[in-house]
């Protein structure tokens, strides 16, 4: 076994090469073995980063679990709501949809605002959340966008299903 200290890899290179020609290996007998080395460390690096993924995300699932709902109040055209009209969270994400009363030309509508949101805690141990995701966050962003574009869309349906049964004629 050679052991190796820290160096410049031409200075690493040099060394391989004095230690296969001194054992009788081939250039390419050294690159196999180099090449499988770091293969199997990178496996094993992978292995690790799996591990701690699935320690930190059962973790972070049950902290939301054990999270208490908050309600929240949204200030819109004066008026104020109590509580969002639907929710849906995916890990640390969630997407709350909020309906807002508003008023054009004397004519009262509804909008829905939807607002996405990660959840983290901060060095006091107290909730934070914030609008930046990070790569990791990304499929449970989509997942949960998603679910609300689908709880709109279809609630925008309905009326007009029901109308449509109540008067088939139409």
């Amino acid at each position: 076994m050679v052991m190796l200290r820290k160096r410049e890899p031409r200075e690493l290179a040099e060394e391989l090469a004095l230690v296969a020609d001194n054992c009788g290996l081939s250039e390419f007998d050294v690159h196999g073995i180099v090449s499988g080395a770091f293969r199997e460390v990178h496996e094993l690096h992978l292995r690790h980063l799996d591990e701690l993924w699935d320690a930190t995300f059962e973790r972070l699932r049950g902290e939301t679990r054990e999270k208490r709902c908050e309600i929240h109040v949204q200030e819109t055209g004066g008026e104020s709501m109590a509580k969002p009209l639907k929710e849906f969270a995916s890990a640390s994400i969630r997407a709350v949809i909020w309906e807002n009363e508003r008023e054009k030309k004397g004519q009262k509508f509804i909008t829905h605002t939807v607002r996405v949101e990660r959840t983290y805690k901060d060095q006091n141990d107290e909730w934070q959340s914030t609008n930046g995701f990070r790569q990791s966050d990304l499929p449970n962003v989509e997942l949960v966008v998603r679910k609300a574009f689908e709880f709109l869309t279809m609630r925008e349906r309905e009326p007009q299903a029901e109308a449509n049964a109540e008067n088939p004629e139409a």
